[in-house]
């Protein structure tokens, strides 16, 4: 073993103050961490390309990714048969995956399955390009480009490759992303409630419910039309009600909570939503007598 003034210096010092039942057992680990760490330095500057490629293999099994990737690098700048790159884009493929860079290793997988279409790797590359999309748009952001993305490229796997054994592993994963992107449509459109922006709430709701009909939070979403209508109509009474058309208009947003209120009531006999004070059914009420005024 390669001799360095530093780590002699701190090893003397380490041994004056530990216990001699462990003196042993320190030197061996320090010897042990220097050796692995000479031995990989050693083969990055070996110019044995062979060397180098079975040492990558080695780390690689051993998941030291980073390290393995190093050396499967270096390989590939210098081997130039087609066999020998083919599998050498495969691992880096892999190892990017693996050290969580999901943007490049999808551009990667992407590009081993353009390079060698007619691979035994080339269907597993075209998923594994598709998957990495996937885990990488995962996110909490409001945007859903990303999703929008992955989604497509698990499908156009599924098109290509219709009888592969990830097909199912892909449909679960579409059926993820949608309720991903449902829960954000929930989430922006609700923002507009939150804001009182009820005109813009009510659009956006619609929207998200023909977009994801099968939205989780579809019940909550079209108590949210009722409600708004509802407070649509009310915050209208901050005009003069002198004006003919101001009139009008609270009157025909009254009938539209009406007309939304008795299709959600019959959707949903049973909603906590219909009960209590701030109840829907409490807000028909009013809105009746209101109605009743202003005809």
């Amino acid at each position: 073993m390669a001799t360095f003034p530093l780590f002699n210096l701190y090893l003397r010092f380490i041994l004056k103050r530990v216990s001699p039942n462990i003196n042993v057992l320190v030197l061996c680990l320090l010897m042990f961490a220097s050796s692995c760490k000479t031995q990989y330095s050693r083969i990055t500057k070996d110019p044995d390309m062979q060397k180098k490629l079975e040492f990558a293999h080695k780390y690689y099994k051993e998941k030291d990714f980073e390290k393995a990737m190093v050396l499967f690098d270096q390989v590939s700048a210098f081997i130039t048969g087609q066999k020998e790159q083919e599998e050498i884009q495969f691992y880096i493929a892999y190892c990017n995956y693996n050290m969580g860079n999901y943007d490049l290793a999808s551009y990667l997988f992407k590009s081993y399955h353009e390079n060698y279409p007619s691979s035994k790797n080339a269907e597993e590359c075209y998923y594994m390009y598709a998957y990495s999309h996937y885990i990488s748009s995962q996110g909490s952001d409001l945007d859903p480009t990303n999703n929008y993305k992955a989604i497509e490229e698990l499908q156009s796997f599924i098109n290509i490759y219709p009888e592969s054994k990830h097909v199912e592993e892909s449909n679960k994963c579409i059926d993820k992303l949608r309720g991903i992107m449902g829960t954000k449509a929930y989430k922006n459109a609700k923002l507009y409630f939150k804001i009182q922006d009820y005109k813009a709430a009510i659009v956006a709701i619609k929207n998200a419910i023909k977009a994801w009909p099968d939205i989780e939070q579809r019940e909550e979403m079209e108590y949210l039309i009722v409600k708004s209508h509802y407070l649509l109509a009310e915050n209208s009474a901050e005009f003069s009600e002198e004006d003919g058309k101001i009139k009008r208009i609270k009157l025909e947003r009254y009938q539209s909570m009406i007309e939304s209120y008795l299709i959600f009531k019959e959707t949903y006999p049973q909603s906590k939503y219909l009960v209590g004070k701030d109840g829907l059914t409490n807000d028909y009420n009013k809105t009746q007598k209101e109605i009743q005024k202003l005809s």
